[in-house]
């Protein structure tokens, strides 16, 4: 799909799977926005939506940029800027699902010549199971850049007291960005109680 309009359909769906999968930063309330208001320039939308039986099964929130070389990079929405960008399957179809991912890469036009993942969680199944699809013909060839997720660790203190122990030009700067940020519209909330599971995560 290229154009958002042609997303809306699947907007309530492609959200419940961003939830059910723990991808805050795959919902299309937070790539879409980005879309719009921080897509490198000349961009193109390529969203690919594998269905069953009009039932929403897997998302690959992509766009596509041309390279100074001229290359056709497709990359995932909010790469660059969120912290953690993946695609997106029900459990248990991921091998179907990156079947089909990689089938429409092989039509799509502008040809891809290199779909890029940056930011995927360690272990993301994604380019192994894409790049060895045989639908992804057409020399398409899939780079994998696995960044770690944006963690402190508090070593049993509160964030107060965490923060208190921080330099003057850390606590300044880091007030100023977030005043920004909340000028702009945002919002914090705070976590406690993690699970072992979910601080490996």
């Amino acid at each position: 799909m290229t154009a958002t309009d042609q997303l809306a359909p699947y907007i309530d769906t492609w959200d419940n799977l961003a939830v059910s999968r723990s991808e805050p930063y795959c919902a299309p309330g937070w790539m879409l926005p980005w879309w719009e208001h921080a897509a490198p320039a000349g961009a193109q939308l390529r969203v690919v939506v594998v269905t069953d039986k009009d039932r929403l099964v897997g998302v690959a929130p992509l766009f596509v940029e041309r390279t100074a070389i001229a290359f056709n990079r497709y990359r995932i929405l909010g790469a660059g800027l969120s912290g953690s960008v993946n695609l997106l399957a029900e459990p248990g179809t991921e091998a179907e699902v990156g079947a089909a991912f990689a089938a429409a890469l092989a039509t799509v036009e502008p040809r891809a010549h290199v779909l890029l993942f940056e930011g995927l969680p360690t272990g993301s199944p994604w380019p192994r199971i894409i790049g060895s699809s045989s639908g992804a013909g057409r020399g398409i060839a899939t780079v994998e850049y696995s960044a770690a997720e944006p963690i402190a660790t508090l070593l049993g203190l509160s964030f107060d007291e965490w923060f208190a122990d921080k330099s003057h030009h850390f606590r300044q700067q880091m007030r100023r960005r977030r005043r920004g940020l909340e000028k702009a519209g945002g919002a914090f909330d705070s976590v406690a109680d993690f699970s072992d599971e979910e601080v490996e995560r």
